[in-house]
């Protein structure tokens, strides 16, 4: 089943050619910018391509929102003050979402965390919550919570009859960009309304940010800024500011990249300052699976340390002797509606029972998986969330099953024969098919046969070589010592 998604990207890379579109700005920031991934998303659900990417916050539980223990509360204070922000060399910008480590005794950025363990070079940590609330216990070290800083701000420009004037004219300007992107895509555009409380609110927390990130940069006074998701509203006003400081600023790969992933596809030159100047990547192959924007001097590949540390750990599975084969469906938010379908109908058409099924929810899909997804209710389908790591789910499988995502390469990682559903995002595996890392199939019933006919197949380790480099660790601290010492950075853009 082909889809239209690579198709909308291309649309949307050759619109963004009208240099017209990126002198709509606020306070010089490029505002088109902040609207072309999340109003992709909104494209494609308006058109039944995919759904939300993130599952929807709104839609779940009011006790997900809620803190478990006053001890959270108290630990939010503690971070909050801004009081306490020190000149530093590095200013850093985690993931919201978090693992718990034993070695920390909390909770911590598994991207950045075990990286910024190996450098001596002080730091300041900014922080955001993740479904509504902090992490307890937070075992980061100089954290700073970002909402104490930027929500004030934020109430304020609601109360701002300029800014609500300049919000107004940008919304109105992104309801004209969503309809002549989907007129040329030849799609539904998507709702107005929904376009405009996007829009409004994107405007908003920017111009926040664009407050705030002055301030933070006036008091640390950093040589690098650190980010793990370079196009989110706060790191992109991040980059603009530091990058027009002369600042270099680094993304740390944190998940897949690949074709139909629009933050790391971009054509239009120069590239704009909200881009940032870095990006450090889990392998050197990375940047050919997407129209990446950085010139390889500028994208180094430097490992990622705790899939590294989980891998070494539990190295490729040792097959134990089991009567059923299993296997792993790794879910996202935006395809997990179809992507559970698809492991129900499988569960069906495995009708002598030769395979155990589990099915693994992403971080940002409902924890009521019974209401979102009611077909996943068989007995023959194990459905796990946060609470098991999905590294303990390698290692306990023989096969994995998804459309797009980091998760899989992972697997490859850990020995795991890959097979892509027919899904809406699902030819952006196609390099990875290519190169004999996957393997696709057209249904249920055909992954059923499949799995019959290739027992024991596990990926190509010489493809798998250059996803993951050795040492990242080292790589780190080799690049923040070249930032930090003055040493010249190759610079893009701008």
């Amino acid at each position: 089943m082909e889809t239209p998604v690579r198709d909308i990207i291309e649309a949307i890379l050759e619109f963004e050619k009208d240099p017209a579109i990126w002198e709509e700005n606020m306070r010089g920031m490029p505002f088109w910018h902040f609207l072309r991934y999340e109003l992709l998303a909104l494209i494609l659900d308006a058109n039944g391509v995919q759904g939300n990417r993130h599952g929807g916050w709104r839609a779940r539980p009011l006790s997900d929102w809620l803190p478990p223990s006053p001890a959270r509360l108290a630990a939010t204070l503690r971070h909050g003050p801004f009081a306490r922000l020190q000149r530093s060399d590095l200013l850093v910008f985690n993931h919201p979402r978090h693992i718990f480590s034993a070695q920390h005794g909390g909770w911590i950025c598994p991207y950045s965390g075990f990286l910024l363990d190996e450098v001596d070079h002080s730091r300041q940590v900014i922080e955001t919550p993740f479904a509504g609330q902090h992490y307890h216990p937070n075992a980061t070290c100089d954290v700073r919570y970002l909402e104490w800083l930027s929500r004030p701000r934020l109430l304020r420009g609601f109360l701002s009859v300029g800014t609500a004037r300049l919000v107004n004219t940008l919304a109105a300007a992104a309801v004209a960009w969503s309809r002549s992107l989907a007129a040329a895509a030849a799609l539904k555009p998507p709702d107005a309304d929904r376009v405009v409380r996007f829009a409004k609110g994107t405007a908003r927390r920017a111009l926040a940010y664009y407050e705030t990130h002055n301030r933070l940069l006036d008091c640390v006074q950093p040589r690098l800024v650190l980010q793990v998701v370079h196009y989110v509203p706060r790191n992109l006003v991040m980059s603009h500011l530091a990058r027009a400081r002369g600042l270099p600023v680094a993304e740390l790969q944190h998940g897949w990249i690949g074709q139909t992933h629009l933050a790391y596809a971009m054509r239009r030159r120069p590239l704009p300052l909200t881009l940032p100047s870095h990006v450090l990547l889990f392998g050197k192959a990375w940047r050919e699976y997407a129209d990446f924007p950085w010139p390889d001097s500028s994208a180094p590949a430097i490992g990622a340390a705790w899939f590294n540390r989980n891998r070494r750990a539990g190295g490729a599975k040792a097959r134990k002797a089991q009567d059923k084969r299993v296997i792993l469906f790794v879910s996202q938010g935006s395809i997990g509606a179809s992507l559970s379908r698809f492991a129900a109908e499988f569960a069906r058409h495995d009708r002598d029972g030769q395979f155990s099924v589990i099915y693994k929810l992403h971080g940002g899909e409902p924890s009521n998986w019974r209401q979102a997804y009611p077909w996943l209710a068989d007995g023959r389908i194990r459905v796990v969330g946060a609470e098991t790591p999905i590294y303990d789910l390698f290692r306990e499988s023989d096969v994995q099953v998804g459309v797009y995502s980091t998760a899989l390469f992972e697997g490859m990682g850990f020995g795991l024969g890959t097979y892509v559903a027919p899904i809406a995002g699902h030819e952006a595996m196609q390099p990875a098919i290519r190169r004999g890392l996957a393997r696709a199939v057209s249904s249920a019933d055909d992954l059923v046969r499949q799995l019959r006919q290739d027992a024991g197949w596990q990926p190509d380790d010489a493809a798998l070589a250059g996803l993951w480099a050795d040492d990242p660790e080292g790589h780190f601290r080799a690049f923040v010592a070249q930032c930090c010492e003055g040493v010249a950075t190759p610079e893009v853009g701008g």
